[in-house]
């Protein structure tokens, strides 16, 4: 009888360690969850900001580009200006010319 008490008693005990167990098992498999959840938000966080850079990226580009544009503007404008000093000079020359001529 003794020894049924004492197998009884050790069978309760391992039911008790079992059930520890058990409890521990399923924290850790919550703790995984918890971990795999916040491993896909860290990934999905990692992708917009990806996206973003992307974005950014097409944004400076469309900036360069823009800047090149009126780069060559500027350059057409200076051309532009060069030529009405020339006009502007033949006309100064052809109006002394014709003040010569008037002169005469």
């Amino acid at each position: 009888m003794i020894a049924n008490k004492e197998k009884a008693k050790r069978a309760d005990e391992l039911a008790i360690a079992n059930k520890e167990k058990a409890k521990r098992v399923d924290e850790l498999a919550i703790a995984d969850r918890e971990k795999a959840k916040r491993a896909d938000k860290l990934v999905i966080s990692d992708l917009e900001k990806a996206k973003r850079a992307d974005e950014l990226a097409i944004a400076y580009l469309e900036k360069a580009k823009r800047a090149d544009e009126l780069v060559i503007a500027d350059i057409e404008k200076a051309r532009r200006a060069d030529e009405l000093v020339i006009a502007n000079r033949e006309l100064v020359l052809q109006n002394k010319q014709k003040d010569k001529r008037a002169d005469e």
